[in-house]
């Protein structure tokens, strides 16, 4: 019965907390309206006052949607380059197609080894899911966009 008497009182407690949170997004949105009506007003006389034009100075509101920022390729701590990272700079340095065992055997040196039972496997699979890659025949890999990318013959 405890039980029941404290549940009804964390209900009401939210009901009260809901309730006062409804009433400050009602305010906030009535300041909102207020201040768009006055900039609707604003835009509206100065449009009156331009010079016999067709076009208005001020055009009507929009929004503009954000666009997100590009996301930044991801750091080892210690700066140290990532897998994908030091594949794509051994092949732009090769420009032609390796596979997934000449990679890891390029790239040990770059970065610290790959803790994996199968290190040729973990570049294998990082490799297929990047987009800066393509893969060319099964086991081999190319920069995305370069001219090695097509298989040849």
């Amino acid at each position: 019965m405890d039980d029941l008497v404290g549940l009804e009182v964390q209900l009401r407690a939210h009901k009260l907390n809901l309730l006062r949170e409804r009433e400050q997004l009602s305010s906030l949105i009535q300041e909102y309206e207020t201040k768009r009506k006055e900039i609707e007003c604003k835009i509206n006389a100065v449009n009156i006052l331009l010079p016999e034009s067709d076009a208005p100075v001020v055009p009507e509101l929009t929004l503009i949607p954000r666009e997100k920022p590009a996301p930044q390729p991801r750091r080892r701590k210690g700066g140290r380059e990532t897998v994908v990272e030091a594949a794509a700079a051994v092949l732009a340095q090769e420009n032609r197609p390796m596979s997934a065992r000449e990679l890891e055997s390029a790239i040990r040196g770059r970065i610290a080894e790959l803790k994996a039972k199968d290190p040729v496997g973990v570049v294998g699979i990082l490799l297929r899911r990047s987009p800066r890659f393509v893969r060319v025949k099964p086991g081999m890999f190319a920069l995305a966009g370069s001219k090695c990318e097509t298989p040849s013959g």
